[in-house]
């Protein structure tokens, strides 16, 4: 079995707490009946960059 660098593990933890943070702030503006606009530009700029994290390891660049 493959293990991750500790390099790769800090780097997707980053990216999974600000997908997270990101998913609650849209739910908390959700509730209060607020624009979600802006947070959903945000949390799609970080799911790219989490998908093409994951392509890039997968690839082994």
């Amino acid at each position: 079995m493959y293990r991750k660098s500790p390099e790769y593990k800090r780097r997707e933890t980053e990216l999974y707490d600000k997908i997270r943070n990101l998913t609650e702030r849209l739910d908390q503006l959700r509730a209060e009946g607020k624009d979600t606009t802006e947070i959903l530009k945000q949390l799609g700029v970080a799911l790219e960059e989490f998908y093409l994290f994951r392509r890039k390891f997968k690839e082994g660049i």
